[in-house]
């Protein structure tokens, strides 16, 4: 079969050394507003890449969404697993608990993600990741890739002025690291896919 070819050099690679299970990090994002715990449908998802980097014991997941409240939009969002087993041999793997990846014409087999135990990064392209949890899931060891830069709005709040005049209050006030409902829905999704194992559901 050959050893898949797992792209090397890249900086992903060493960003799976620090991260949280994804029922924490989703439980964490419900803090911001509660109409998080039960998020809204995304547009029509699909799996764009699965990568398997079996030297790190991590897996990128990259998905689209159309977009629903801007349709002529589309996000990829990223989740980077670490702490997965990886093996070479169907023969020593039992396929109820484990999947094959295929990528670049090589295959390995993968144990099923579970969400309580493998640890996650994260990224969305979409707005509301960007403002509500970009900053400080970088700051808390929850996002995947570079630095964003830190949203603060513009417009002062102001509680005590009269209606129309307050401004906009901080968006995540109490900078805690979260998920859009992009990702959940891609953790969905994978766990639809059988790629993740089907519980705990995040919501």
């Amino acid at each position: 079969m050959g050893t898949p070819i797992i792209p090397q050099g890249n900086v992903i690679l060493g960003e799976a050394n620090k991260g949280w299970t994804s029922v924490d990090l989703f439980a964490s994002g419900t803090n911001v507003s509660p109409g998080r715990k039960k998020p809204k449908p995304s547009g029509l998802r699909t799996l764009k890449n699965l990568v398997p980097y079996v030297g790190t014991k991590s897996v990128l997941f990259q998905f689209l969404h159309v977009g629903v409240t801007l349709p002529h939009m589309s996000y990829q969002t990223d989740l980077m697993f670490s702490d997965v087993e990886f093996s070479h041999d169907r023969n020593q793997v039992n396929m109820s608990e484990w999947v094959e990846i295929v990528y670049k014409n090589n295959r390995v087999f993968m144990r099923k993600i579970d969400l309580r135990k493998n640890r996650i990064k994260v990224r969305c392209a979409c707005p509301d990741f960007y403002f509500t949890f970009a900053y400080w899931d970088f700051k808390k060891g929850a996002l995947f890739g570079s630095q964003p830069k830190r949203y603060v709005r513009k417009t002062i709040w102001n509680p005590t002025a009269p209606p129309g005049h307050r401004g906009y209050p901080p968006r995540n006030p109490g900078e805690h690291p979260g998920m859009c409902k992009h990702i959940a829905n891609s953790i969905e999704l994978a766990q639809q896919n059988n790629w993740i194992i089907g519980y705990p559901r995040l919501f």
